[in-house]
């Protein structure tokens, strides 16, 4: 797990905005929980692409690398 969360985190470009699912693909996560997380502020800067409640969230690359560094610490 340690090394497919450290070659993904190569593969990320930070300067990418991306979607829910493209981040519970990368963390293997469900995307309602990737969504949980970014509601609780796991993802700084993320937001939806238009100001209403299903719209799509977008994710900033340099967050999901951060989040990824973080869950290689706690394992």
């Amino acid at each position: 797990m340690f090394i497919m969360l450290f070659m993904l985190s190569d593969q990320i470009d930070p300067n990418k905005m991306y979607t829910t699912a493209e981040v519970a693909e990368f963390t293997q996560l469900s995307t309602m929980h990737i969504s949980r997380l970014a509601d609780a502020g796991e993802f700084p800067g993320s937001e939806r692409k238009a100001p209403v409640p299903r719209s799509p969230r977008m994710i900033p690359g340099t967050a999901v690398i951060d989040f990824l560094e973080k869950r290689k610490l706690n394992q």
